[in-house]
């Protein structure tokens, strides 16, 4: 093989570049055995999963273990439909994010992280408001119909 086909075909598996090297798939396709110390420039290693369900609770707050062992670069959130409502139906995922509201009452949910939990706090007024799912219109969330989940990632 030539050295121009030669680098044709490492550009079709690398799949990625360190500090030092490439990572690149092998002849079949799959990713080489690399001991997990040698692995560099990883943006994330680490998943908690999802983590137990929280029960949404006016004006309260929580706290959860991630197991991560360090702060969580990032953290998912997800509201479960466990009571239909809004035109949502049992078991929908819906994905939200930490955030607050004050438009004559406070709503919101807020997450902390640190490097062994993620805490949180519950609006006082209202937890969420959300949009109904066939025709838009705001309505507040019922806190008993919905469990709240987390996933940390580092």
């Amino acid at each position: 093989m030539t050295l121009a086909a030669n680098l044709a075909a490492l550009a079709r598996r690398v799949v990625g570049i360190s500090a030092d090297n490439l990572v690149a798939l092998d002849a079949a396709g799959n990713l080489p055995a690399v001991p997990g110390h040698q692995l560099t420039g990883l943006v994330l290693t680490k998943d908690s999963d999802w983590l137990p369900e929280i029960l949404p609770v006016t004006g309260g707050t929580f706290s959860v273990n991630h197991g991560l062992g360090e702060v969580p670069k990032i953290v998912g959130m997800k509201l479960v439909n466990k009571i239909a409502e809004g035109g949502w139906s049992v078991g929908d995922e819906l994905l939200t994010a930490s955030h607050y509201s004050y438009v004559g009452a406070t709503s919101g949910i807020m997450v902390a992280r640190n490097n062994t939990t993620l805490i949180g706090v519950f609006g006082s007024n209202y937890i969420l408001e959300m949009l109904n799912k066939t025709t838009g219109a705001g309505f507040y969330m019922t806190p008993a119909n919905w469990r709240l989940q987390l996933r940390a990632f580092a």
